[in-house]
């Protein structure tokens, strides 16, 4: 966690690859999240700085970044996520484990519940990809 925290407050986002790489609980979860290491290796593929289970699953979190995490202000090279949630959706489809893909941002006002209606073509990548702003 120490890792984490730190990747954040220096921007050394470099530093997630390790970081995200959870020894404690990943392994004994994976068994039961058959998706858990084929996104994982997705992401890491497609060009996120890291990523893992999101608390005790079944999401997985990927961590992608450029300045000050505004994905709306950021040069095109420093962007990745459309890449990782396509690559995210691509291995999902591949074990057939239906799902969507949620682009956020750091905040800084704590969590709060989004409602939305789901409703999306499995066949159609782009449908399942939204931008969660604030």
């Amino acid at each position: 966690v120490g890792l984490l925290v730190a990747a954040f407050a220096t921007n050394n986002l470099s530093w997630l690859r390790t970081a995200t790489e959870d020894a404690l609980h990943q392994p004994q979860r994976a068994p039961l999240h058959k998706h858990l290491k084929p996104l994982i290796q997705a992401a890491l593929d497609s060009g996120a700085h890291g990523a893992c289970l999101s608390g005790a699953g079944p999401a997985v979190i990927a961590f992608t970044g450029g300045r000050a995490g505004d994905v709306i202000a950021q040069n095109v090279s420093e962007r990745k996520e459309l890449e990782v949630a396509e690559a995210f959706l691509k291995a999902a489809d591949a074990i057939n484990c239906p799902g969507q893909v949620l682009i956020t941002k750091p905040i800084e006002h704590g969590g709060y519940i989004v409602s939305e209606t789901v409703s999306y073509d499995p066949d159609t990548r782009r449908q399942r990809i939204h931008y969660v702003q604030d």
